[in-house]
């Protein structure tokens, strides 16, 4: 569906994306795939101008060990960092590299192209970046498919240092435009250039990403509570080399300070501070949908607090996340009381926003030697989801969606989702009295005693402005879309209409709504919020899809196998599912599989849970069965011969045979004449060693006797005379 753009006089916006009309106040400076930029373009750059450009080229490196270390998870103690660049420390500036040329308008141009053979894509850190008015940055690939900027005087940062977010593919081009008249560009200088190793920022496939298939889309049915919470959590490109998650905090002010929270190991330095790029909004736009949308970032932060042994680092952003990034600062609990259940939403692997719950409490204990005793919560068992590499700093919300810890590390991954530890925020709180190795000064300067609060929309308070989000843009037939409300200003009233063929229609709550629809196609959601003196309007227009065919039905069933030996047993499961599009086994055995008939081993006696998860589009299904597994002993050796041994010859009557080992049953004893005919069968079992064959129906003459099993076989010779 081709959508227009329309305009209602300034109290009623409607804007047009990709399957959706979205409705918002425009940020003065546009995002475009990166750090805010503030307008222009980069110069057209034809064939001929980019082979002219000079190159900059980065020495080539072992890619397979960087990738291997990499994937294997973080150290000896499980931290869930994720590596995924290798950074090449540089010095390049419009001095000393490149090449300047001008424009028909007297616009000097400085152009430099970067190259690291086979990179997934290149991430950039300046280490000097103070531009002056008049000057203004881009970076972008040779075709110029994708841009960052136009960065200015605007994006100067106190560090006087910029990171900047990643460009897919091995060749970056820097350019920069000095205006006539503009008597100098100022500093600018590269001091690092990553190079993607893993492919986290490369060209995806657009269905799934890096993290494991047990994963759930923030957007599934199982996120559906956690929609206005879940854009307090951001994924962190950190010095250009390394991925966590962070999520944003309310403080006691409610004053909309961007104070963010993540692991020590992660940020642990004001430079890396500094030189963290943070992604807002990064989801997937359904339940098993595409990749999302990575435009939505801000660079650098100023080092608040951190702690080593509990874990934890906060920072300030230096820019507040602008309106149309639909920011969240998530609420707090510092009691040391256990939580009666606990959800997690992180970025593992660095891909899109996920979700993991778990049902119980959590305990408290020490993650590792070093470690504050006891300073962790401690998850047992995942009951949906895990965590990855990538998911450290990742918040962990109490059964009243506050937070009460940050993700340090553990052994959870998919098919064994145990034993994750949060450093406990009531410990970071003021466990220790210096004010850079605690929250308390940060988050209650004026020490008030709060022990929990809410969260905060941090532009609540702004203008009058009618604003939602929709959750999804596809839904599995009986789940609900989700509408969240971001409105701000002082308002008195809501009127909800939630278009045609929605159930509730209409309401006045603020909510968030969770709606039902019968049937797809194009949906208009309208918003009015009145202040008593004034009013405002939201509109959007989205084509639905709501999957109401092929809605997947997971069941299996299984059979032991036949016990190959004395320490194992295999188990065949068997899908019987309705509509199965793709398949998830966990067999309880820290094994998993995406077969759809898969065989597990066990090499120990128990009750295994298996789990078989199946996804149809927007639709999830999931069956959960006990397996009991036992392991036989293996019964004694039967009597046996040291060798083969066949009497008598020649033979009238009766024909013994002593099997040895290697020949017992369950196999076969088989007469042949000469012509090579099979003239007699004789079946003998696991049980039987020596064997007596009546060979009277046999006529007189010489016969080939060859006895075999499955493994094994060996011919004689014998003479049966009358």
């Amino acid at each position: 569906m081709k959508n227009l753009i329309k305009i209602k006089a300034n109290r009623h916006r409607i804007f047009t994306v990709p399957g959706f009309l979205i409705l918002f106040s425009i940020f003065f400076a546009n995002p475009l795939n990166g750090q805010i930029s503030y307008g222009g373009r980069p110069f057209p750059l034809p064939q001929k101008e980019a082979e002219k450009t000079p190159v900059a080229e980065m020495p080539r490196f072992n890619v397979r060990d960087f990738r291997e270390k990499s994937l294997m998870r973080y150290g000896d103690i499980n931290l869930k960092k994720l590596e995924f660049a290798h950074s090449f420390e540089v010095d390049l500036t419009p001095g000393n590299a490149g090449m300047w040329t001008e424009a028909d308008d007297g616009t000097r141009i400085w152009r430099l192209m970067i190259h690291s053979r086979e990179a997934h894509s290149l991430n950039l850190i300046f280490s000097r970046y103070m531009l002056q008015p008049g000057s203004t940055l881009f970076l972008y690939d040779p075709e110029q498919d994708e841009v960052l900027g136009g960065f200015n005087h605007l994006n100067n940062q106190p560090s006087g240092m910029l990171a900047v977010s990643p460009l897919a593919g091995d060749r970056i081009v820097l350019e920069l435009q000095v205006l006539p008249g503009a008597e100098n560009w100022g500093e600018l200088s590269v001091g690092k250039v990553s190079h993607d190793y893993l492919g986290v920022f490369g060209q995806k496939d657009l269905q799934y990403g890096l993290s494991g298939d047990c994963n759930i889309d923030i957007n599934c049915p199982e996120g559906d509570i956690w929609q206005k919470k879940k854009n307090s959590v951001v994924r962190l490109v950190i010095d250009g080399s390394s991925l966590c998650t962070g999520v944003f905090l309310n403080n006691a002010e409610n004053n909309g300070v961007p104070y963010l929270l993540t692991a020590n190991h992660c940020v642990e330095d004001e430079n890396k501070a500094a030189n963290t790029v943070f992604l807002f909004n990064y989801e997937s736009p359904s339940c098993n949908g595409p990749d999302g949308s990575a435009n939505n970032t801000l660079s650098g932060s100023g080092l608040r607090a951190t702690s080593t042994s509990l874990d934890f680092t906060l920072v300030e952003l230096n820019t507040p996340p602008p309106r149309d990034y639909r920011p969240y600062f998530a609420g707090w609990n510092k009691n040391d009381v256990p939580a009666d259940s606990t959800a997690s939403i992180h970025h593992p692997r660095g891909d899109v926003k996920k979700i993991s719950i778990d049902l119980d409490e959590p305990s408290k204990a020490t993650f590792a030697q070093g470690y504050i005793p006891f300073g962790s919560w401690r998850i047992s068992k995942w009951d949906i989801g895990t965590t990855e590499g990538g998911s450290s700093g990742s918040p962990l919300f109490d059964q009243n969606m506050r937070l009460v810890g940050s993700l340090i590390g553990g052994d959870a991954y998919c098919g064994y989702s145990v034993n994750d530890y949060y450093s406990r925020f009531d410990l970071a709180w003021d466990y220790f009295d210096e004010p850079d190795k605690q929250l308390m000064t940060w988050l209650d300067p004026e020490n008030t005693g709060i022990s929990e609060i809410d969260g905060l929309n941090p532009h609540a308070e702004s203008e009058l402005l009618a604003d939602f989000q929709i959750n999804s843009n596809k839904v599995c037939h009986g789940n609900y879309i989700v509408i969240t409300d971001y409105s701000s200003g002082e308002i008195d009233s809501y009127f909800w209409d939630f278009g045609e063929g929605a159930f509730p229609a209409t309401s006045v709550d603020p909510g968030p709504h969770y709606i039902l629809y019968e049937t797809g196609g194009e949906k208009t959601v309208t918003l009015r919020v009145d202040s008593g003196e004034d009013y405002d309007i939201a509109e959007k227009v989205t084509g639905l899809s709501v999957v109401t065919e092929e809605i997947p039905v997971a069941a299996f069933d299984y059979i032991t196998g036949e016990q190959s030996n004395a320490n194992s047993v295999e188990i065949d499961f068997i899908d019987q599912s309705v509509n199965p599009a793709s398949h998830y086994w966990e067999f309880g055995n820290r094994t998993i599989s995406s077969m759809q008939n898969p065989t597990a081993t066990y090499y120990n006696e128990g009750e295994y849970e298996v789990m078989l998860m199946i996804r149809n589009m927007a639709c999830t299904d999931r069956e959960t069965k006990n397996v009991d597994v036992v392991i036989e002993e293996p019964p004694d050796d039967p009597p046996h011969a040291d060798k083969l041994n066949v009497y008598p010859v020649p033979v009238t009557d009766n024909l013994f045979i002593e099997l040895p080992l290697l020949l017992r049953g369950p196999g076969t004893v088989r007469f042949s004449n000469m012509k090579g005919q099979a003239v007699l069968d004789y079946k003998y079992s696991r049980d039987d060693y020596l064997l007596e064959i009546n060979v009277n129906d046999l006529s007189p003459g010489v016969y080939l006797v060859n006895i075999f099993n499955n493994q094994n076989s060996s011919v004689k010779k014998i003479t049966v005379l009358k």
